[in-house]
């Protein structure tokens, strides 16, 4: 009789954790750019130095002592502040987030979100 609860008992395991796996992911608290901007993707560079990445257009800081010469994965061009626009991407080695467009080299060839 061991026998079978302790087969009965692994049958429940892989029920158990077949519902972990398939279970939806948490949402993420990212930023708004959708996944149709981040498909497509414009290769920028960092053209100062010291630049910095925020979580969102004057948010808070999230990366600093980005470099010149830094590549910039734009997704899209979502919004402007003030006199200045506002990138969404990846920065190469580093982290996602928003960064000026007087930061990056040819910022105006970025699609808007």
């Amino acid at each position: 009789m061991k026998t079978k609860t302790a087969v009965a008992g692994l049958g429940v395991a892989a029920i158990a954790l077949g519902s972990l796996l398939t279970a939806a992911p948490a949402a993420s608290a990212a930023p708004t750019a959708t996944a149709a901007a981040q498909s497509k993707v414009t290769l920028l560079h960092v053209v100062v130095n010291g630049a910095r990445l925020r979580s969102a257009p004057d948010g808070s800081i999230i990366e600093t002592g980005i470099n010149a010469g830094n590549g910039f994965d734009a997704y899209c061009w979502p919004m402007g502040t003030g006199a200045h626009f506002w990138l969404y991407g990846h920065v190469w080695g580093g982290k996602t987030g928003y960064m000026r467009d007087d930061m990056l080299s040819d910022s105006q060839t970025v699609e808007n979100c």
